[in-house]
């Protein structure tokens, strides 16, 4: 074991942008994962993404040909799920097909019924007249506006594309309310990822990611965890002065990079 991976009990990794963009895994990821499995600390994968059900997530990247169990998967979609379930909302969705998959049950026969706005990364739902129907149901008092996440920008295939952060701070400001925003950096996303651990390995564990914002901001500080930089996905040339709290523990240009110091 090298000095590099004593200590780290499991490891949080994201997947966008650090294990693959858009279909394309990273360069080898697919074989630098299955020799990080193979050390056996316990991994889960986080992703912002609430562009798509946690099946179609999990079923795109089988596909890529990635050994990833659905249950160690954690999004900011599922984390809106528990969230809208634990408080009884019947949320309006400013969500993708796929995702909205996950919340049917939820949604009542007519919008006017909705207490709550759920707004995630949904390019077909982000124009005017669906965004002024969400403006007039926060008007109203006592209706929630929940984000997944409040990303500006994500790495899409084809290069860095607008995120639905940008149509968060628009409905807040619009009508006078702040959102309840889920996913990373939060402490909450990060500790529902930690309580799947077994007890043990609560203590010393490391996030892997490219987002200097999302992968690494206070939740992760907060929760005492070590920090894994890479030069791939979101990342732009100074992103590691730009973390929040403790610098990143190492910088790599990309996943493979950093299992190749973890294990040789």
């Amino acid at each position: 074991m090298t000095r590099l991976l004593n200590g780290i009990t499991a490891f949080l990794i994201d997947l966008s942008g650090t294990l693959h963009i858009g279909d394309t895994p990273t360069r080898d990821a697919v074989r630098s994962l299955e020799r990080l499995q193979a050390t056996g600390k316990p991994l889960r994968f986080l992703s912002n993404s609430s562009k798509e059900s946690q099946r179609s997530l999990a079923e795109r990247l089988r596909r890529m040909g990635f050994d990833i169990d659905g249950a160690d998967i954690f999004t900011s979609l599922s984390a809106a799920r528990q969230y809208v379930n634990s408080k009884g909302h019947k949320p309006m969705l400013l969500l993708s097909d796929s995702a909205k998959e996950d919340f049917r049950h939820l949604v009542p026969a007519s919008e006017s019924e909705c207490d709550a706005v759920l707004l995630g990364l949904a390019p077909s739902e982000l124009h005017y007249s669906r965004l002024d129907d969400a403006y007039r149901l926060l008007s109203r008092k006592g209706t929630t506006l929940i984000a997944t996440h409040r990303a500006m920008f994500y790495a899409a295939a084809d290069g860095l594309s607008l995120g639905p952060g940008g149509f968060i701070s628009m409905l807040e400001e619009a009508a006078g309310i702040e959102a309840h925003v889920l996913g990373k950096p939060s402490k909450s996303f990060f500790e529902l990822c930690l309580l799947s651990l077994p007890d043990s390995a609560r203590k010393g564990v490391a996030m892997i990611g490219d987002d200097c914002k999302a992968d690494f901001g206070q939740g992760c500080d907060e929760l005492g965890m070590r920090k894994f930089m890479l030069r791939t996905g979101k990342y732009k040339a100074g992103d590691e002065t730009k973390v929040e709290g403790r610098s990143p523990e190492r910088i790599d240009d990309d996943f493979a990079a950093l299992v190749d110091a973890l294990l040789r």
